[in-house]
């Protein structure tokens, strides 16, 4: 049995783009279809969660220190996935919206990323 998902490196950003009006681009990029197995919900979860807690928890320096941002700079996780996305997973998408809010991040889904 293959123990990959789509969602990988949990620990770490996929991508961080800053946007010329000074707000904040995190990108969790999908590497296949993000199914509604419990393995692929979990891991997704997991990669959301583990971005805000690095946003939250970045000292010396912060998170909007280290991209040269002001500290009220707005956040944008996207969830980037070329790949059919199960229902189960836009629902965890919608439930986590909440803990995005801790840090005043939305999350959206898109297809692609300019």
């Amino acid at each position: 049995m293959n123990n990959q998902t789509a969602i990988q490196n949990l620990d770490k950003f996929d991508v961080v783009g800053v946007r010329k009006d000074g707000g904040i681009d995190l990108v969790i990029s999908c590497d296949g279809p993000i199914d509604d197995s419990s393995e692929t919900l979990l891991a997704l979860e997991c990669k959301i969660r583990n971005y805000v807690k690095e946003v939250e928890e970045a000292r010396e320096p912060t998170f909007f220190e280290r991209y040269e941002c002001k500290p009220d700079a707005p956040i944008t996780i996207f969830v980037s996935c070329t790949f059919d996305i199960h229902a189960k997973a836009l629902e965890l998408i919608a439930r986590l919206q909440s803990v995005a809010e801790r840090i005043d991040a939305r999350i959206e889904v898109r297809k692609q990323m300019a």
